[in-house]
Formats: structure tokens, sequence, C-alpha cells
């Protein structure tokens, strides 16, 4: 299918021309395409693609890599490092309150 409306995204790179009018078929099968993936993230997020049909917990408290067991035999050797100091110290402030 040859689409001789269209405006090449280079001369067009804010995406500003409209052209659903001119071509009405690409506009409906485009939109199709997005409520269809819409419906499938909607489904996603309500569990139904899980066997339990529910995602456990639905919107799980925050961790943050500095509070994980995971981590905590690398800390003290991370402590005074410019790339995690920051972080290290802001997880103490927070453990102190």
């Amino acid at each position: 299918m040859i689409f001789s409306n269209r405006v090449p995204l280079v001369n067009d790179p804010s995406e500003s021309t409209d052209l659903s009018a001119a071509e009405p078929r690409r506009f409906e099968q485009m939109k199709s395409d997005l409520l269809t993936w819409s419906k499938s993230v909607d489904a996603s997020f309500a569990g139904q693609d899980y066997p339990e049909k529910e995602v456990t917990p639905a919107d799980p408290e925050p961790t943050f890599w500095y509070d994980t067991e995971a981590y905590r035999p690398f800390l003290p050797q991370w402590k005074d490092r410019w790339e995690f100091k920051s972080y290290l110290q802001r997880g103490d402030r927070k453990r102190k309150r």
C-alpha cells in the first residue's frame, strides 16, 4: 500500500500534520491497535495474565536498595564511595528517625 499523502517524519518531526482524514483506514487500524493494547495493559495490571488472576501485592511498598538484605554485606565497603555515599547517608538518616 502506498500512501501518497504521507509527510516524512524528517519533514514533520513534531508530527503536527493530521493525516487521519486523508488516510481514514490507516487511522482506524492504528486506533484499533492502540485500544487493543490499552485493554491488554489494563488486564495485565488487574492480574488477568497471571495464573492466580491477581497481582500480589497490587501496590507493594517501595524498597530502597540500601535497605535490601542482599546488599547489607557490601554497605561498609561502599559507604565512602562517591557513587553510593549520598544514598547511604540518606538511608542512615531515614533509619534513625
